[in-house]
Parts: C-alpha cells; structure tokens; sequence
C-alpha cells in the first residue's frame, strides 16, 4: 500500500549507443525530392537497418478497404499520424490515455521536436483532409535505448477515439504467431507524392535473423510491412488485440531495394512498461496498465454515523501526490482528510459531487488518510493516493 515514488526521467537527448544510431536514421521522413533520395541513399548503403521494410509482395491496405471486427476497429480509432514541423517530418503514434499517446525517441527525441507536433488520429482517405487535429507539444518522456517518446496533447482524444490497451506482463510469441501493425504510411519509393492514410498490416512473428544484438534481445519480429513514417506504429496480437511491442526498426534493405526488406521490428511493450514503472512518476492508467504503482488504493464504506476511516500513509521522500475519493452523494455524501500522526487535519476536501481530491506536494514522514460522512452520512466509496 505503500511506494516511493521516483523521480521523474524526461529528456535523453545525446546518441549512446551504435543500435540506436543505425535505426534512428532517416526514420519517419517522407522521401520527396532528389536531394532527400541522395541522402537516403549514402545512409541505406552503409546501415543495414536504415528504413522501415516492406517484406515481399506489399499487402497492407487502407482501413477503408478492409473488413474487421470490433477489436480491431477499436485499435483503428487510436492510432494516428504525427506531423513533426519542426523536422518536416513525420511519424506514427497512438493513445495510451485520454490526452496522451505514444511514439518513437527518434521522432521526438528533444523538446525542439515539438514544436508544432499534430495528433491526427482521422487521417483515412486518399484525396481527403487529414481531418481533426490535436496539437501535441508537452514532452513528457523521450528514452533512447528503448526507442520510446511520450507527448501530452490538448483535449482529451482519448476519450472520443478510445485507447490501446497494453499486454503487460509480456508473454512469451512464437514464431507463426499473427499479429498486425496500424500505422500512417503510402509507398513513397513507387509514387512519391503519395497520402499517409492509415493502414493495416497483417503479418506474423518470425526469426531475429541476422540481426545482432541488442536489438535481438529488445525486439520482436515480424513480416507484416512498414516503411518510413510508420515508425511508433502499435504491433498488435491478433488474438488478443493488445499491443505487444513499439514498431520502431526495419532490416535487410539498401537503397536500390526501394525499401523492401526482409523483417521489421517493435520493442517489446512489456520492456517499456517497466522502464516507465521504475523510472517515471507523474503517469497514471496508460494503455489499462498502471504506470505508476499507486501509494493507495482501497474500497470502504462507512457504515454508522459516527464511523471514520484511516488509512496509512508513509511517504519516503518529499512528492507530488493526489488522492481521489469516490462515491456516490446519492447515497451520502463523504469528505476526504489528511492528517498528522496526532490526527490534526492538514489538508480536507468537503464537496458534494460524487468525488474529493487532495493534491500538492507532501514532505517525507507519516499520515493519515481520513475518510468520514458529512452530518452522519453513510456511503460505499473507492480510495486511491498515487
């Protein structure tokens, strides 16, 4: 019931490590001019692992043009494209709460990137306008050896396109499994002004190759196809339809292959989930995993009139806390306290609206949680301090 929260980790700008290097280059950038092709070119002929690949015959399609069920129509709804003004540029991601989403370091791996960042989770048909947008350009997390952005966007998209929901704890995917990746893309290298509509991309798990390590001990790898500009794609268990890795890397191109590769790669998600679980303390419910282990979290009643609750709480550092009490004033109506070891209220929160928040920073020590009905008021209620 306890935990000490730690310290929140944001903004790994400098290169560290040769993996990442080769991956990240050119990496959600649409190919459009000579000089873009020139620059494609000397990157493709000395990394394997330039480009995202398509593997074999091209077989995504626009969602459009596809048929599917509930669970895949709602991971349809979640996914969309990012523009990245600031490097002209662009990439995929996804939401992971109501005004969150997800998507790769090397799309945004400084504040810089920012600027000007676009959520279009609505961007379908050729020929149309990308259609509603959100503007995205709080940096929350960027992590490098995992490859991982996450960006906080205005409004609450969430909440009208629905969010993915995380495979946490990972499972061990064999080969043949299916799976299939959504992302924002058209293929550039045989029409070059092409529209990045969303698309599905069947496929199944495969082997890691050639591919050295550490890739080979992050990864998951699979056939369905991508190209630059997917790159934060969401990679989904066809069985289950939860995200199981971070689309991020493709192999075995160069650049006469006009991006045809032989396999493409995703972070496993169980990996980014407790790098943010260990690492980050400010996020709550991301993708239906909680982020952050709460401080807190219980369901009470109280049951007589003269009936308070308390709850320890012990808070190893100074931090950021909220304490959320909800039920229901139809029933009765129920105040939230904090108090000293000697019961003295330090901070209280008395409305009447089916719910009582406390939040601020606390100091290290011990206290009380304190939960009571207004004027005898009796009730059931859920408690959380994260």
């Amino acid at each position: 019931m306890r935990a000490n929260k730690k310290t929140f980790r944001t903004f790994t700008t400098v290169a560290s490590s040769l993996f990442i290097m080769l991956f990240s280059v050119a990496c959600g950038k649409q190919i459009k001019d000579e000089m873009q092709r020139k620059v494609e070119q000397e990157e493709s002929l000395n990394n394997e692992t330039s480009s995202k690949s398509i593997v074999g015959a091209l077989n995504w399609v626009g969602i459009a043009n596809v048929t599917y069920n509930a669970e895949v129509g709602k991971n349809l709804q979640a996914v969309g494209l990012i523009d990245i003004p600031a490097e002209k540029s662009r990439c995929t991601a996804f939401l992971i709460s109501e005004d969150m989403l997800m998507t790769n370091w090397h799309c945004f791996p400084t504040v810089v990137n920012t600027r000007g960042a676009k959520f279009y989770p609505t961007y379908i048909e050729d020929g149309a306008e990308k259609g509603e947008a959100y503007a995205c350009e709080e940096l929350v997390v960027t992590y490098e050896p995992l490859d991982v952005a996450v960006l906080k966007c205005s409004g609450t998209p969430g909440k009208k396109y629905g969010v993915v929901t995380f495979e946490y704890p990972g499972k061990i995917h064999e080969v043949n499994e299916s799976i299939y990746v959504i992302h924002q893309n058209c293929d550039y290298w045989n029409e070059s002004e092409c529209a990045p509509t969303k698309k599905y991309s069947p496929g199944k798990i495969v082997t890691a190759g050639s591919v050295p390590a550490p890739a080979r001990e992050l990864d998951l790898f699979y056939d369905a196809d991508t190209l630059g500009g997917s790159s934060g794609s969401p990679v989904f268990s066809a069985n289950e339809h939860k995200v199981i890795a971070l689309h991020h890397n493709g192999h075995g191109q160069n650049y006469s292959s006009k991006g045809r590769g032989d396999r493409n790669s995703g972070v496993a998600i169980d990996k980014v989930i407790d790098y943010l679980r260990a690492n980050v303390g400010a996020l709550k419910n991301l993708g239906g995993v909680f982020v952050s282990t709460p401080l807190l979290t219980a369901k009470g009643e109280i049951a007589t009139e003269t009936e308070v609750d308390y709850y320890d709480l012990t808070i190893a550092k100074a931090s950021k806390i909220k304490i959320l009490l909800t039920y229901s004033a139809n029933i009765g109506d129920l105040d939230l306290y904090v108090t000293d070891r000697n019961k003295k209220v330090l901070a209280k929160s008395e409305s009447s609206n089916d719910s009582d928040s406390i939040s601020g920073t606390i100091q290290a020590g011990r206290y009380y949680i304190a939960v009571k009905g207004y004027q005898g008021a009796r009730g059931t209620y859920d408690l959380t301090a994260e």
